[in-house]
């Protein structure tokens, strides 16, 4: 996959101690955020695609979130992961964020050092526009985190062998 910024995730060592999005977006068009498209194809001002929708004749993409500094909270906050899509707005930019799937509240217990979260990203309902952007937005809810920091990508094949450990066994996430 590419990113807003070539070469990087949509977190890389991300410190969350509060709710926050991604440090990164990943742009469709490969301009990144704000920039307009050298090539455009379809409308000259607005376009994307669905990304969840497999329709490229590859596997479903999804968030891989590792922790990377093990999360701290005195208040026994809890985390939420949301994949996030928005629409060009005409001006290279989001006016709102669509959210497509979430997880339930992670405890903070479960959020150490390595921990590994999959989130399938799934199609756009068919009553929305075609996005040009994704990100991730981290709810923090609760309390407050006073450490914990994340690396997440989106992936069309995560690492193999890794399992989540942030469920225990027979866990889906709907």
């Amino acid at each position: 996959m590419y990113y807003d910024s070539p070469g990087m995730d949509l977190s890389v060592a991300q410190a969350i101690t509060s709710t926050a999005a991604s440090t990164n977006v990943y742009d469709y068009t490969l301009a990144g955020y704000g920039n307009a498209p050298n090539q455009v194809w379809g409308t000259s001002t607005v376009f994307g695609t669905d990304i969840g929708s497999a329709a490229s004749g590859f596997a479903q993409p999804c968030v891989y979130m590792t922790v990377s500094t093990a999360f701290v909270s005195g208040g026994g906050a809890t985390l939420q992961v949301a994949v996030q899509c928005g629409v060009d707005n005409g001006s290279n930019a989001v006016s709102t964020w669509l959210t497509l799937s979430e997880t339930a509240a992670i405890a903070v217990a479960q959020l150490t050092l390595n921990a590994t979260l999959r989130l399938p990203i799934p199609p756009i309902p068919s009553t929305a526009a075609l996005p040009r952007f994704y990100r991730v937005n981290y709810i923090v809810a609760t309390s407050t985190f006073s450490a914990g920091a994340v690396n997440t990508a989106i992936v069309i094949s995560p690492p193999s062998g890794l399992v989540s450990t942030l469920y225990p066994s027979n866990f889906a996430i709907l």
